[in-house]
């Protein structure tokens, strides 16, 4: 394992932290959390209430999951974390739709 100090650990990190950003922005705009809000659901209920491919959705909830925004059980289905529920719009879309 690197360094955490060196430039090379660095680069790394400046590397992932635009990675997280769009996988993070990418469950914001599928409404992601919205969708987990009243309980779990695997990647195809989600594909299908987003329009998107389950298996690609499978990877990107995975990948999400390892960053502590949702969790997966042994059924393979998606639930939120309390980190999670922060990316969940709900009522404060409206909200925040009319303040622009």
């Amino acid at each position: 394992m690197p360094d955490p100090e060196s430039p090379r650990a660095q680069l790394v990190q400046m590397a992932m932290a635009h990675w997280v950003s769009r996988l993070v922005f990418t469950a914001a705009q599928l409404n992601l959390a919205d969708h987990l809000a009243d309980g779990p659901r695997t990647a195809a209920e989600l594909g299908q209430l987003t329009s998107t491919d389950a298996p690609s959705l499978h990877r990107v909830m995975r990948t999400l999951a390892s960053l502590g925004l949702f969790t997966e059980d042994s059924t393979h289905r998606f639930s939120l974390t309390p980190l999670g529920t922060r990316n969940a719009w709900g009522k404060r879309r409206a909200a925040f739709k009319t303040q622009w």
